[in-house]
């Protein structure tokens, strides 16, 4: 039986500069095994392998870096605490809405901020203006203040409204529902009611002639 049983054969060796690595090195050149020496510290690569040639004539060095940097996903939800994406209130009035904002993803989201597309005329301003940071998993609260224009009409509108981060973002479609003010209904009321009433009279007067 041979005391080489490698012999002939290439052996390729990762990690060769760690302790563990230098003990199989001397183990496979000794088994007659051609070497393939893989490390990150040049020097110490080196060193080995000229060690190593003193027992096995074909032995080889590659400096190369093999670690691996795990940085995790980056993901944003944008939502509210019902899942309703819905609002309404009156014109010219504040309705404040809750988003919100939640880290999907495997790594944090630093530096949150929500911006909105509105109507022209709208205004939104929200509370916090920043979160720092959202972990994985977790989310943050967000309170948005919605002011419709003074002159909207009673209806839906659609407004976007955003989460960005550092790292992510993600939006949101709501429908705010405009309702008519009880003063403009008065209002309205009042002069269908004088419209009727000026009918009734033009009728009375000239209807029996």
């Amino acid at each position: 039986m041979t005391s080489q049983p490698f012999a002939g054969r290439i052996a390729v060796l990762s990690g060769a500069t760690s302790d563990i690595g230098r003990a199989i090195g001397l183990r496979l050149a000794s088994a007659g095994a051609k070497l393939r020496l893989l490390g990150r510290d040049r020097a110490t690569l080196e060193s080995l392998a000229e060690q190593l040639r003193g027992v096995c004539d074909d032995v080889r060095s590659f400096p190369i870096d093999l670690s691996v940097e795990v940085t995790g996903s980056y993901k944003l939800q944008v939502s509210t605490p019902t899942d309703l994406l819905s609002a309404h209130g009156p014109s010219g009035t504040v309705t404040t809405q809750v988003f919100r904002i939640t880290n999907t993803g495997t790594a944090p989201v630093s530096n949150v901020v929500m911006s909105a597309s509105a109507p022209t005329d709208w205004k939104v301003t929200f509370s916090p203006e920043t979160t720092a940071s959202i972990a994985p998993g977790a989310y943050a609260d967000i309170t948005a203040s919605i002011i419709p224009s003074g002159d909207a009409i009673a209806g839906d509108y659609s407004l976007t409204f955003t989460g960005r981060g550092d790292e992510a973002n993600d939006q949101a479609d709501v429908r705010f529902t405009v309702e008519a003010s009880i003063l403009g209904a008065i209002v309205g009321a009042a002069l269908i009611l004088a419209a009727i009433g000026g009918l009734w009279s033009v009728f009375r007067r000239y209807g029996r002639r």
